[in-house]
């Protein structure tokens, strides 16, 4: 209905016109890219999640505060992943 499946994956999958029976997509290409530093799913980066996910990097905040900033999935926040936040920030999500 809403072109993605239980998880979030993309409908149909791969190389098909329809999709799977039921709540899986057995061959989508996965879920769609998420927006490095938009903890609120907002499509949008503001200050203050800027703010968050340095204070993340430092360690003065959890990353479960925002796990939208692990975009390399290594448990943490790097500098490259602040550069993409702000990126994001300024261009919006998926800018160029």
């Amino acid at each position: 209905m809403n072109g993605v499946d239980q998880r979030g994956y993309a409908r149909p999958g791969t190389g098909h016109t329809a999709c799977s029976i039921g709540a899986y997509e057995y061959d989508s290409p996965g879920p769609p890219p998420s927006c490095t530093g938009d903890c609120n799913h907002d499509d949008h980066v503001a200050i203050n999640e800027l703010i968050l996910g340095v204070n993340i990097a430092l360690g003065r905040q959890p990353l479960a505060n925002c796990p939208e900033f692990d975009e390399n999935t290594q448990h943490g926040v790097e500098i490259n992943e602040l550069v993409t936040a702000v990126h994001n920030a300024m261009n919006g999500c998926g800018g160029g």
